[in-house]
């Protein structure tokens, strides 16, 4: 991060979610602190609070980058759009095996958005408002992007790890991450299945302000 020079004054630490709950102004959040001496002063990194990293997941541009979408993976914003449009529908079916069918998606695919999970009447909503299934989708689109970009800004932060023999701090660091992005899908998941329009509408607001 700092150049050779400075190898050996690199310092990091990271406090888990656990350690750090009685901090009130960030609570819920994990933290890592980086340091560099001579170089750079201690920066503090605080990552964590589900609801807050689903606010920041929707202002991501939306792009088929996670192929949920049976569409190329370059389409445009609009191009998906009108995908969405034309060729999305979530239709009831007794006779599949979840009891539904999803049209537009790969089969591949479709355990990845989690709708085999919801309550039949969250699906039932899904499949007669196309709006609510489109954002949906667009959602988990956005947040596949989100942590996929922050995965690879933290792999500078891996590398510097890996080169200073701090392996255990790698993986710890590599499991936090992989807790918060879970943690915030399950949170996408968990709202829509409460309170499907009210999550919707409120995804939506947050998608239109990029």
């Amino acid at each position: 991060m700092a150049g050779e020079p400075h190898r050996n004054d690199f310092k990091i630490q990271m406090v888990p979610y656990s350690d750090i709950s009685s901090a009130h102004s960030h609570f819920g959040f994990s933290k890592i602190d980086i340091l560099v001496n001579g170089i750079l002063d201690k920066v503090s990194i605080w990552f964590g609070d589900p609801m807050n990293e689903l606010f920041y997941a929707m202002k991501v541009p939306l792009t088929n980058s996670s192929e949920y979408l049976s569409g190329e993976s370059s389409m445009s914003k609009k191009e998906i759009n009108a995908f969405m449009q034309n060729d999305l529908a979530l239709i009831i079916d007794d006779n599949s095996p979840h009891g539904f069918s999803l049209q537009g998606v790969d089969d591949k695919n479709q355990n990845r958005l989690d709708i085999a999970k919801f309550s039949l009447e969250v699906r039932e909503k899904l499949a007669e408002n196309k709006q609510f299934l489109q954002s949906f989708i667009m959602a988990k689109m956005k947040c596949f992007d989100y942590f996929s970009a922050t995965a690879s800004s933290l792999s500078l932060i891996f590398s510097e790890l890996a080169s200073h023999n701090s392996l255990e701090t790698a993986k710890n660091l590599k499991q936090e991450f992989d807790k918060i992005r879970e943690n915030t899908e399950q949170t996408l998941f968990n709202q829509n299945n409460i309170d499907t329009g009210n999550v919707i509408e409120h995804c939506n607001t947050l998608m239109k302000k990029i």
